[in-house]
């Protein structure tokens, strides 16, 4: 995965490229407020496509890992 510092940088401009960037804890924190993210998405599988007003033209994928999930509501605990 590659930053978006990197993207702007050397990749904007380059015809062809496509790539895959990670959203950071606050990015997702406003997604899940703006009920872009529900559990529900996450019924049948571990995927789920979303949109977002925020990311015009781009393709969002959001994965449900329930062995990571199960860890942290542990440590939460």
């Amino acid at each position: 995965m590659i930053i978006q510092a990197r993207i702007r940088e050397n990749l904007k401009d380059t015809e062809g490229l496509d790539w895959i960037s990670p959203l950071r804890a606050p990015q997702i924190k406003k997604l899940v407020e703006q009920s872009a993210i529900q559990l529900a998405l996450f019924d049948e599988r571990n995927l789920a496509s979303i949109k977002s007003e925020d990311y015009p033209g781009e393709r969002l994928i959001a994965c449900l890992n329930p062995l990571l999930a199960g860890e942290r509501k542990k440590n939460r605990e």
